[in-house]
């Protein structure tokens, strides 16, 4: 029988579709749903008894297949041995842009990055409190770009979150801020933080585990096939350990090859040292050859251009550094800065704090110093820090050492009160309680920063001047002046600050570091009609250590001592040196209206004996003698 040639290409041609259909149904699904680039899922309780808003997101290639309208959210727990499921209907989804690091072609519908995020959202009312809930979403498939995991386009993308609601039956589960999707590039040092917060205050651990590959109500995860060397614990190479902080969820790393790698982080959720939940995310990392360099820098506009400064006021610990562009928070440590005070002294950097961290990254940072800013400028700048780098832009390149200089100008606008005090009608010292602080290493101890004046501008020399400093204090309030001799006069007397200042170059410096002047007067003291006598303490002495001579400390004057009798005959010196034990005084005056006295008791006490008597004779059967030393309380040596 004659064959009619359109019926042989008819059937050749539909022998191929046919084999391309067979194909179609013999190749795994995977490589055509190979979208799925990362996901999350958290719960947050509604205040209803039981029942939780649920919401996935999950971040999808745009190279991949569209995303589905809504997911399936899976709830079961073991223990009860129940399970049901929902759909979660798609409430938004955002193209990402592209990160500035990296040169890539925009892939999204709009022209915009090549990553969206959407969001599912679904109510379920659980049927009873359990310590067991497990919340879970699984979508076919990986990204057939991994490079880490065996079949990736074979695996399905699967993640779950816990609630134990017998313990806390209103929680709801720590949830991210920052994106689980990013680029890096080889070679460049990286701070991943993971931007998990807990509304309730609970206490979060993060830690490394293993992807996971699952499907079906309830669900049988299984873990993820990595490719050795790889792991959960090793990512991705890096030329440094891979670490996760486990109180912060930062990942730190240096990509050392170009590949797509998937990180799985777990963070538990604590109260009161009870696990109550936990939430998982599964993060795609794309490794890249190189990143555009991007170099932080402090902020131009603000700071540097023109000689521009940022103000604060004098007695602040911290200030706000801004920077013209991104870099990551977790990079930042407080070594990483160093200043110098007006002063020339440095002041060391005791925290930084990120400003409005989003998806790790900051343009600004509170920056907290050891001692108060004091008035002048200070000078920050970066330096290498202890973590090994300075701060690393989004791309992972960081700020040149010393590559650009912030100047702090601190300003105090502070009027300098000055005390009332009062001295004595005849005086060669006094201490005065000054209103505010002044700087130790500020005042000159010949006493060259001080005068002392009365109203008609009559000078009292100084000798010295010391600041009441603890050792290795900064400030006092409290000054002793010495004078050069006995100074008596009506008052009142002012304490004034020498015009050019002490032998040190410099007048007193107050607690906000500004120098005083000579318009600034540190006390008045008025004059009453008591010369201020100081014999010292009450004394206790033995009778072998030597007596002290008691000095009423003013030459030149009218003096009387006094025994407990009355006056001591020829007792008229500036000074006198007892013999017995008693109470002695000291009158003295210097002119009708000026005198003073001061009263101490002296204790001598006599040395004991240590006489143990004569030697002594005993016959055999004679009691042995006891030896007594005599003196209860003493010690003795029984040798």
């Amino acid at each position: 029988m004659k064959t009619n040639p359109k019926n042989t290409v008819m059937k050749k041609l539909f022998t191929l579709l046919a084999m391309a259909l067979f194909a179609l149904l013999l190749t795994p699904q995977s490589s055509q749903a190979s979208h799925m680039a990362g996901t999350d899922i958290t719960y947050e309780y509604t205040g209803t008894p039981n029942t939780y808003l649920v919401r996935v997101k999950y971040y999808r290639d745009c190279l991949g297949i569209p995303a589905s309208g809504s997911v399936t959210i899976c709830w079961s727990s073991a223990t009860l041995g129940l399970s049901g499921s929902a759909p979660a209907p798609k409430i938004s989804f955002t193209a990402v842009p592209n990160t500035p690091c990296v040169t890539a072609p925009a892939n999204c519908p709009g022209g915009v990055g090549d990553i969206e995020e959407h969001i599912f959202e679904a109510v379920i009312t659980l049927p009873q409190p359990a310590s067991d809930w497990v919340f879970s979403f699984s979508e076919c498939c990986r990204n057939t770009a991994i490079s880490t995991l065996a079949n990736p386009g074979g695996i399905n993308m699967y993640n779950s979150c816990t609630l134990d609601n017998l313990l806390a039956p209103t929680n709801s589960s720590p949830y991210f801020l920052n994106l689980a999707y990013t680029r890096f590039c080889v070679g460049n040092q990286f701070f991943y933080d993971q931007g998990a917060i807990d509304i309730d205050g609970d206490s979060l651990v993060f830690s490394l585990v293993s992807a996971e590959d699952g499907a079906n109500c309830p669900p049988s995860p299984t873990p993820a096939p990595y490719v050795a060397p790889y792991s959960p614990l090793n990512p991705l190479a890096s030329s440094i350990p891979i670490t996760i902080n486990s109180a912060t969820g930062v990942i730190n790393f240096i990509p050392s090859l170009v590949q797509v790698a998937v990180i799985c982080v777990l963070v538990r959720e604590y109260r009161n040292g009870l696990l109550i939940g936990q939430v998982k995310r599964d993060i795609q990392i794309n490794i890249v050859p190189a990143c555009n360099q991007i170099i932080p820098s402090f902020n131009n506009g603000i700071l540097t251009a023109g000689g521009g400064q940022l103000l604060a006021n004098c007695n602040d610990y911290s200030v706000v550094l801004p920077f013209d562009t991104n870099f990551q928070c977790g990079s930042a440590v407080p070594t990483d800065f160093r200043a110098i005070t007006p002063f020339g002294v440095p002041n060391p950097a005791v925290s930084v704090t990120p400003i409005n961290c989003t998806n790790g990254q900051t343009d600004s940072l509170l920056v907290t110093f050891l001692n108060p800013l004091t008035v002048g400028e200070t000078f920050v700048w970066v330096k290498r820090g202890f973590d090994g780098n300075t701060l690393l832009s989004e791309c992972g390149a960081d700020i040149a050492e010393f590559a650009d200089t912030v100047r702090i100008l601190v300003t105090d606008n502070s009027v300098w009160t000055p005390v009332t005090d009062s001295v004595g009608c005849l005086f060669n010292n006094f201490s005065v309680t000054l209103s505010d602080s002044i700087y130790c290493f500020s005042v000159a101890n010949d006493g060259t920063d001080l005068q002392l004046v009365d109203g008609s501008g009559t000078n009292f020399p100084i000798a010295n001047a010391y600041g009441y400093c603890n050792p290795g204090g900064a400030k006092t309030n409290q000054l002793l002046v010495n004078m050069a001799g006995n100074s008596s006069s009506p008052g009142p007397l002012y304490l004034l600050l020498n015009n050019s200042g002490g032998s040190d170059g410099n007048t007193l410096a107050n607690d906000c570091g500004r120098f005083l002047t000579s318009t600034d007067t540190l006390a008045i003291f008025f004059v009453d009609n008591i010369i201020n006598v100081n014999l010292g303490s009450d004394q206790n002495i033995c009778s072998f250590d030597p007596i002290p001579t008691l000095d009423c400390g003013y030459p030149n004057l009218t003096y009387q001592w006094y025994d407990q009798s009355g006056a001591i005959a020829g007792a008229t010196s500036q000074t006198y040196t007892p013999t017995v034990s008693g109470t002695y005084s000291v009158a003295i005056n210097n002119g009708p209206g000026c005198a003073g006295a001061d009263t101490m008791t002296l204790v001598i006490i006599p040395a004991p004996s240590d006489n143990l008597g004569g030697d002594v004779s005993l016959c055999v059967n004679d009691p042995l003698p006891t030896l007594d030393a005599g003196n209860t309380g003493r010690l003795s040596n029984g040798s």
